[in-house]
């Protein structure tokens, strides 16, 4: 993730945005469409779970306009992860 963010050190802004984020994972726009229950990309369980009070939900940033998705919670994330972009 640090060698495709172009980065030498662990800091919060390498996955901070949903742009970092698909560039540390090395998601580029070849893998649009791509079939999440194949063999190039699949999304793995751990085991690791949180408590449902941990789980966060917000609108997309950048959601600022009117319109029926301006409210959606597209967006989740675990409360307190310093690699999550603030809201603005």
């Amino acid at each position: 993730m640090l060698y495709r963010r172009n980065l030498t050190v662990q800091k919060p802004q390498v996955t901070a945005g949903p742009g970092a984020m698909g560039k540390a994972l090395g998601i580029t726009k070849e893998l649009n469409k791509a079939n999440l229950l194949g063999d190039e990309v699949w999304i793995e369980d751990r085991g690791i779970a949180f408590a449902q009070e941990q789980i966060a939900a917000g609108p997309r940033i950048g959601m600022n306009f009117d319109g029926p998705f301006k409210t959606i919670p597209w967006r989740f994330w675990v409360q307190g992860n310093k690699f999550v972009s603030k809201t603005r």
